[in-house]
């Protein structure tokens, strides 16, 4: 009759000996304890208790089995415990490190092994035992009966000899780093799982290190699984991994870019970066500005196997791509010389898009036709988004809207204002852009405006999403989508008519033309649109039936099929008496 094993998820061997007290109490101190109490784990630090001692027995976290406690009995203390774990346990994995390893544990559990039979750090073809190595149940099986024959010698160097004559090949992981790799501990500024060759009282920094940002690591919103870089090491926070010209840190490209809302992954060519991700991202590649301008070398970057751009030189980037919750690979490989190659990724948390909210912005001229429009927007789009009103010295009085002062006028442009709003007053990754005389004319088409805001919430590279008709030069079809239409360059290829905008879109063009009043600002703005970002950022619309009398003075023509249908009621700075009788009829005073 079989008898049933206690299940295991993972079961831990930590290689000691007696005299390494001082070790075992610091990894006590730290990470062995969280371990221990990890659910569906078990852990045991393994000693050697002399060959008179029969057989293995466990006190507490202490396992001692019958050999020497040396070095050169390493692989005989490894074969007692492959033997215990195995009549102990029905587990999944081991993993075995030694005592002067530091193991961040949450990396440790959270790590996806895969299908792989036996994982490690490749020091020479085999996995380095300080750094820590897994192994499946159905290896540690294999693997038993080769250490016992084996009494001493390298331990590490043995199992990996032995897993290969079974046909167990390395998976190579650089989260788990050797001894060699110095100064490479974990830390919140990297994703490492262990560290080697770690003294006592290091062990104990690195450990507090990590308990003061603990919060913050573990609501992160990715981590790096497992890496591969063609030199150096994966560059984070900022780094690029190894010293170009002296200098260690990345120069990003001139995009107009907040940076500080991206996190930077660096790797020399050829690179591998896994990552685990538990909320959206949004992930674009760029040519570090260290890199030579090669066109025999280009540089493929890859995520999930799919090329998402190929660029050449510094200050080029791709697109965006949204990356949702789950595991994605990211490469960037050339098939020519990788002599100053360094390719880079950006991240970031994507805002939610489930809501979004309206911006007008005003000036104290146009106090009075604000009310009016706030009226019309309330009478034909009843349940629209919050309003928020980016206004000078006169703000607005409906108690409905919240307001944004500013500045005073003459000290601050309509770009400017624009910009400390949409860089202090709004965190959405959406705003819908209406002027204060855009007045609402007829029922503001919502399902188009979902279908505009799930677009852009699946696709990162539109930057703008236009509600109106506009007499487009040329266009093309977006994907599959032929109701959408992506524009070409031209001279309005950004305008203030009323779209659904990607907040960083928008405050990159306002900041770029800077003190510029909101009449130079669209051919401004859209030069500069054509020359730097045509190439990784969409403009698109629905296509709409043309008017009539095609204009591009839009409020002579006809919006049956516009989205969202207005009147300009002012013209050149005055109301325009074309509109007189339409807002009286909507109870609107005109002055």
């Amino acid at each position: 009759m079989s008898v049933s094993l206690p299940k295991r998820k993972l079961v831990t061997c930590v290689l000691s000996a007696r005299h390494y007290h001082q070790r075992r109490d610091a990894c006590e101190r730290t990470w062995f304890s969280s371990l221990t109490a990890s659910e569906g784990v078990e852990a045991v630090f393994v000693l050697g208790g002399g060959r008179s001692l029969r057989q293995s027995y466990r006190a507490g976290h202490m396992l001692t089995v019958p050999c020497a406690d040396d070095y050169q009995s390493l692989p005989q203390k490894v074969y007692w415990f492959l033997r215990w774990a195995l009549e102990t346990f029905d587990f999944q994995w081991i993993f075995k490190c030694d005592d002067d390893t530091y193991v961040h544990v949450r990396r440790l559990l959270a790590y996806d092994i895969g299908q792989h039979d036996y994982l490690g750090s490749d020091v020479g073809g085999y996995a380095s035992g300080g750094a820590g190595y897994f192994l499946s149940a159905a290896a540690a099986r294999k693997l038993g009966p080769d250490l016992r024959r084996r009494i001493t010698g390298a331990e590490d160097l043995i199992v990996g000899e032995a897993l290969r004559k079974h046909g167990y090949a390395l998976r190579s992981t650089r989260l788990l780093a050797p001894y060699f790799d110095e100064g490479r501990y974990p830390a919140p500024s990297n994703h490492l799982i262990t560290g080697h060759h770690v003294t006592p009282g290091k062990m104990l920094e690195i450990h507090a290190a990590l308990e003061s940002s603990a919060a913050i690591d573990a609501g992160a919103p990715f981590h790096i699984c497992d890496w591969e870089t063609g030199w150096g090491v994966l560059g984070l926070k900022g780094e690029i991994g190894h010293e170009v010209d002296g200098a260690k840190i990345i120069r990003p490209p001139d995009f107009g870019i907040d940076w500080s809302r991206y996190e930077l992954l660096s790797g020399h060519v050829d690179c591998r970066i896994e990552l685990q991700v538990q909320r959206p991202l949004g992930l674009f590649g760029f040519m570090e500005r260290h890199s030579w301008n090669t066109t025999t070398s280009p540089v493929t970057f890859t995520l999930d196997g799919h090329s998402i751009g190929v660029l050449v030189g510094p200050d080029t980037r791709t697109t965006e791509h949204r990356l949702t919750p789950g595991r994605h690979v990211l490469r960037m490989c050339t098939p020519g010389d990788k002599t100053r190659r360094y390719p880079v990724w950006a991240v970031r948390e994507l805002c939610s898009t489930d809501s979004f909210r309206i911006v007008i912005p005003t000036s104290n001229a146009y106090a009075a036709v604000l009310a009016g429009t706030l009226k019309l927007l309330d009478r034909y789009w009843p349940e629209h988004p919050a309003v928020d009103v980016v206004h000078h010295e006169d703000g607005p009085s409906n108690v409905q809207v919240r307001s944004f002062f500013a500045g005073r006028q003459a000290e601050v442009t309509w770009c400017e204002a624009m910009a400390s709003y949409l860089s202090e007053a709004n965190t959405d990754e959406l705003v819908l852009l209406l002027l204060d005389d855009y007045g609402l004319c007829q029922p503001v088409d919502t399902q188009r405006v979902k279908v505009a805001r799930s677009l852009m919430t699946e696709d990162l590279s539109i930057g703008a999403f236009f509600l109106t008709w506009m007499q487009v030069p040329a266009s093309t079809p977006y994907a599959d989508r032929q109701e959408v239409m992506v524009w070409p360059r031209w001279s309005y290829s950004v305008h203030t008519q009323a779209a659904l905008w990607r907040r960083t879109s928008l405050l990159r063009a306002v900041r770029r033309v800077g003190r510029r009043s909101i009449f130079a600002f669209e051919l401004e703005a859209s030069k500069l649109f054509n020359e730097r970002d045509f190439e990784w950022e969409r403009h698109v619309s629905f296509r709409l039936p043309p008017p009539p009398v095609p204009s591009l003075f839009l409020d002579t023509c006809d919006k049956a099929h516009w989205p969202i249908a207005y009147h300009n009621l002012c013209h050149q700075g005055r109301r325009d008496p074309r509109h007189h009788d339409f807002l009286r009829a909507h109870g609107i005073e005109v002055a």
